[in-house]
């Protein structure tokens, strides 16, 4: 399993993470596109969490993990991840 910062070229598998389980995508875009966290597993998306952010306020997104890689500690995995790079990049709440 890998875990990693997103790129705006990802936004069409993170967009499919969340359409495949019925979460909303409508402002999830490439003009606002917040912080996000992939895991990947044999070359696929399986999970995703994004924050928005807001001067030193985040706002977390949606969290999706796929349901081939559920039961493995992936939300709490990435939601480290994405404190541990929002408090680099300055967010304080």
């Amino acid at each position: 399993m890998r875990v990693r910062a997103a790129v705006v070229k990802d936004l069409v598998a993170i967009k499919g993470l969340f359409v495949d389980a019925d979460l909303s995508v409508e402002d999830i875009g490439e003009r606002k596109f917040p912080l996000f966290h992939l895991a990947e597993s044999g070359g696929n998306r399986v999970a995703a969490v994004g924050m928005e952010r807001h001067g030193h306020v985040g706002l977390l997104r949606s969290l999706v993990v796929s349901p081939s890689a559920r039961g493995q500690g992936l939300g709490k995995i990435l939601v480290d991840r994405l404190e541990g790079n929002a408090f680099d990049i300055g967010v304080k709440e």
